[in-house]
């Protein structure tokens, strides 16, 4: 079985302003990566700097949190013009999927994408899975992507997302792919989990 993996970068419109606001984001980057549940290969599909019609704030987070300038963005391409490569990309058939369906889905759909497959969302599905108490007392915590890496690979050295849209994809497949082989009912029955 082969799933689609998303990672979004946003800018914001207003520096201060909810950066999770799909009304104050501007997608600014779209990584996106095949991955082969059964073999674990990962194959890029879409890596591409964008720039939306509103403009996005030179204080965005992202532009203090990764290697992305705000120049990169300005003289990149328009959303508008990638939107029939990534719409067939996502409409092909394969299920698609994201560290936060919320987020990254949720701003896709926002823009007028259609996903017509999903599969289950790695924040919510592993969080009993991996145990991380939450800090409330009850429950468990939704893990970062850092925090799930280390779980699987406790042996490496601590894990820092880039914020870059293919490499933070590539990360979020690869731990996917360490959990459906940990726990082969999260591919086996991966409907039951959406």
């Amino acid at each position: 079985m082969k799933i689609l993996v998303v990672d979004l970068e946003t800018g914001m419109i207003d520096a201060v302003g909810d950066p999770f606001d799909p009304g104050n984001c501007v997608i600014c980057e779209i990584g996106i990566v095949r991955l082969d549940l059964a073999t674990g290969e990962v194959s890029e599909v879409v890596n591409k700097i964008c720039r939306e019609g509103p403009p996005c704030h030179g204080d965005s987070w992202i532009f203090r949190n990764s290697s992305l300038t705000l120049d990169q963005v300005s003289c990149s391409i328009t959303l508008a013009d990638l939107r029939n490569d990534v719409q067939f990309v996502l409409a092909g058939g394969l299920p698609v999927t994201s560290w936060g369906h919320g987020f990254d889905l949720r701003i896709l759909e926002s823009r007028g994408y259609a996903i017509p497959l999903r599969f289950w969302d790695p924040l919510r599905t592993l969080a009993p899975y991996l145990g991380m108490p939450s800090p409330y007392g009850y429950g468990w915590k939704w893990p970062s992507v850092e925090e799930a890496y280390a779980f699987f690979h406790p042996w490496k050295a601590l894990y820092t997302l880039s914020h870059r849209a293919v490499e933070d994809a590539l990360t979020e497949a690869s731990i996917i792919y360490d959990a459906t082989v940990t726990w082969p009912e999260l591919t086996s029955d991966w409907s039951s989990y959406i």
